[in-house]
């Protein structure tokens, strides 16, 4: 998330560009707005080489004429449950069950609404409920209803584990070097991504190098005590703020570079393979408001099946922003 103090300045003023068009004959839950997410001059759709769009949706702040919560950080899909889990900033769980058409999406209905609880089922207090990063457990095991939900939060650096109702269950352990607020940079730039790894546990980065770390990247930290290092050039304007896990091994990651309402808001979509103490870095695409696309605050990204993976952005509450929900495939890797 966008530093909470800087609010006003938050409210970047991306103008959404894309058409927005209602979905025919919608249900009174459906959620999506079909979106064209294209970049407006055709000849910079080279930007996404490495993906391919199987639909765009942005999403209502309202359904009949009940608020939806918005600033949606956290995604994960349960393929045993059939749905896709969102978090919010303001600390709602929402159970979210996307329509396809073949490959394309074609809409979302929303399921149900829970706030985030405590293990009495008390709703978090505000300044516990920031969650930013969703990871899912026992998420295709073949028995429905047994999802755990991994959320990461700001704040306090805490990731917990709860229940498809919102309640927690266990408060789960960090890596040391995580365990020290006093090294972050401020409240507002604690766990911003979160992915489960077969091999290495938790995963999760900080949306700024912890103090004393090095500037020049953003450290992954894992539950088994593996760091890696993804290398940024302004630590300044560059986070990671989506992090999921792809069938392979490999980590599907989201970097966001903002500055000021004046530069454009870049996001990249990228791979990254573990290899040894570095990452193999393989960039899929690159979301430029400056060459046309229509790109917001992307905040999570969310696996769904084969190549396939979810994109959500947060719209910080602006009238200027949308929530969008996107599908995107991985094209295959061609040798050169």
């Amino acid at each position: 998330m966008l530093a909470v103090r800087h609010r006003a300045r938050r409210r970047i003023g991306i103008l959404l560009l894309g058409v927005v068009a209602p979905l025919a004959a919608a249900s009174p839950d459906e959620l999506g707005l079909t979106f064209s997410f294209a970049p407006h001059d055709p000849a910079q759709a080279a930007d996404a080489a490495g993906v391919r769009v199987l639909g765009a949706l942005a999403l209502r702040s309202t359904l009949a004429g009940r608020p939806v919560p918005r600033e949606l950080s956290g995604l994960a899909w349960s393929e045993d449950d059939g749905l896709l889990y969102a978090v919010s900033d303001a600390g709602w769980l929402l159970h979210l069950e996307p329509r396809l058409a073949g490959d394309t999406l074609q809409g979302v209905r929303l399921v149900a609404t829970h706030r985030l609880s405590d293990s009495r089922g008390q709703p978090l207090a505000r300044r516990d409920a920031d969650a930013e990063g969703l990871a899912l457990r026992d998420a295709a095991d073949g028995v429905a209803g047994n999802t755990r939900l991994l959320i990461s939060f700001e704040g306090e650096p805490v990731v917990a584990e709860h229940a498809p109702d919102g309640r927690r269950r266990i408060t789960l352990p960090l890596p040391d070097a995580l365990n020290d607020l006093a090294r972050y940079e401020g409240r507002n730039h604690g766990l911003e991504a979160l992915a489960w790894h077969p091999l290495h546990g938790l995963v999760t980065a900080p949306e700024k190098p912890l103090r004393g770390d090095s500037r020049r990247a953003i450290m992954l930290y894992a539950g088994d005590g593996r760091r890696w290092p993804y290398p940024v050039e302004d630590i300044a304007t560059q986070s990671i703020t989506g992090l999921d896990t792809l069938p392979d091994g490999s980590l599907l990651a989201i970097e966001r570079r903002y500055a000021n309402p004046w530069l454009p808001v870049v996001c990249t979509l990228s791979v990254l393979t573990p290899d040894g103490d570095a990452l193999r870095i393989r960039r899929l695409a690159s979301f430029s408001s400056a060459r046309g696309w229509p790109v917001d605050n992307f905040e999570a990204v969310a696996h769904y099946r084969g190549q396939r993976f979810f994109v959500v952005s947060d719209d910080n509450e602006s009238p200027l922003q949308r929530s969008l929900l996107i599908l995107f495939e991985i094209r295959e890797e061609r040798a050169p």
